[in-house]
């Protein structure tokens, strides 16, 4: 791997621990504020509202991260001119494409504003009015992603959610309720992808590119199988919410909601190197660097399993501490819902890492599995909340994906890169599970201790637990 790939993703991944770091904390604070200033049910809705904004995300239907794949393939081979006029009739397609899909979606949604109480109405507006807004605005930040730009990208992420910290906590101390929360997400998420599509304009120059039925038919077929595989990653990780809704009422939102914000921070940060490195590993791939694309793929798996296991195992052991400690009593789901769906957060990391370096290189094969994934969580959710509540859900979430992604996504990714499990085993793999025992093992030393300040323990189990990852970053 050249210097300059090494340092793009070094800064990339720096960028994406910054962005890991700020929307945690922020997602703490706006849960801990969310439950201050509403009502049970009320901080239910929003979580609702949260959850439905990203199933409209998904309407993208996969072109702007097709379209980032392309760009940066494209860059890598040294394009002629008229591979660079062809990218520029990209861009105008997808903008237009996803614009229209946007447009069609606010409409749609509009009228439902009828089912909600006279509060709710505009609340209901602006937040779909800024849902449709967001949707259109990807595409600047897919540009970014596209140029391995991707440290640039996670920058204006973090201004975006300070932004978002700000504006959400001005508006719950004037008591603006759904409302004014309503604002500050739709503000903050327009001004990035304004910001964005102002650096991402600046920084490609491909002239004035025109809408290509021949083009989106191109990029029709990948973006599709890509977005079935996004419904399926949604329908795993987004469905508890409305189930639980459903069938318990919102005012348990709150508890399901903690452990996934948990399995969420998890995800974030295991993800890093590998969300950084995707547009180098296209690069890398377009170039014929097979070999170089293999170490990019077991740095990605070794660091990123390594960061999400020890994190999940101290989470196992102190969330009733932590939950306590940032949302008040009454609110933790219990040890077991909370570390069945840290688990499936740590092999979701696992199989995570395998597909985005398959799809990165051309092939978008998981679909049918990841629906498959999706449609089971439901089907057991259904089936489980009824008798064992939060349990049930976490659960249905973890078996669902054991059964289909968790297995399928790493061995078709073995065999594409003409990876061996031996190979795998010797080189990754047994380094991870090392630091799991490591982790297993601390962890029960510290708990046993049992110090005065979940704080303290964690700095203790941190400081234990420090040197086997700083062997595992600088291992070759």
């Amino acid at each position: 791997m050249s210097s300059d790939h090494g340092r793009r993703i070094h800064a990339a991944a720096f960028a994406g621990l910054l962005l890991a770091a700020t929307t945690i904390l922020v997602n703490v604070i706006l849960l801990r504020w969310t439950l201050q200033h509403l009502t049970k049910s009320e901080a239910g809705l929003w979580i609702l509202a949260m959850t439905l904004g990203n199933y409209i995300l998904f309407f993208d239907l996969g072109f702007s991260p097709m379209l980032s794949r392309s760009i940066a393939m494209t860059l890598g081979r040294a394009p002629r001119r008229e591979e660079l006029e062809k990218l520029g009739d990209q861009v105008a397609t997808v903008r237009w494409t996803v614009r229209s899909i946007a447009a069609a979606i606010f409409v749609l949604l509009t009228p439902f504003i009828i089912l909600y109480e006279r509060e709710f109405i505009f609340p209901w507006f602006i937040f779909t009015a800024g849902a449709a807004f967001n949707l259109v605005g990807g595409v600047n930040l897919a540009l970014l992603n596209g140029l391995s730009h991707v440290a640039t990208e996670r920058i204006l992420r973090i201004l975006a959610q300070v932004l978002l910290l700000v504006f959400s906590g001005i508006a719950l101390r004037l008591d603006g309720g759904l409302l004014g929360l309503s604002i500050a997400w739709a503000a903050q998420g327009i001004l990035l992808r304004v910001v964005a599509g102002i650096v991402a304009t600046s920084r490609l120059k491909l002239g004035r590119g025109r809408f290509s039925r021949a083009e989106l038919r191109e990029l029709w077929g990948p973006s599709l199988r890509w977005s079935i595989t996004a419904l399926g990653a949604l329908l795993i990780l987004q469905s508890g919410n409305p189930i639980l809704a459903v069938l318990e009422g919102p005012s348990v939102l709150p508890s399901f909601e903690s452990i996934a914000k948990m399995g969420s921070a998890i995800m974030t940060v295991g993800l890093l190197f590998a969300t950084s490195s995707s547009p180098v590993i296209s690069g890398l791939f377009a170039a014929g660097r097979h070999e170089e694309v293999k170490r990019v793929i077991f740095k990605n798996l070794r660091l990123g399993l390594c960061l999400s296991v020890t994190a999940s195992i101290f989470l196992i052991a102190f969330g009733d501490d932590i939950t306590l400690i940032w949302l008040g009593p009454g609110v933790s789901p219990g040890i077991y819902a909370r570390a069945m769906l840290l688990t499936m957060a740590v092999l979701e990391v696992h199989h995570v890492i395998w597909a985005s370096a398959v799809i990165a290189t051309g092939p978008v094969p998981f679909a049918p599995w990841a629906i498959a994934a999706g449609v089971l969580n439901i089907a057991l959710g259904f089936l489980l909340v009824p008798q064992f509540g939060l349990l049930g859900m976490a659960a249905a979430t973890l078996l669902a994906q054991l059964v289909t992604n968790n297995w399928y996504a790493p061995q078709f990714a073995m065999r594409h890169f003409a990876i061996s499990l031996r190979e795998y085993f010797t080189q990754e793999l047994i380094s991870v599970l090392l630091i799991t025992l490591a982790s297993g093992v601390v962890a029960y030393i510290v708990f046993r201790i049992q110090l005065s300040h979940v704080l303290l323990s964690c700095a203790l189990y941190t400081a234990l637990i420090a040197p086997g990852l700083v062997w595992i970053a600088r291992k070759k």
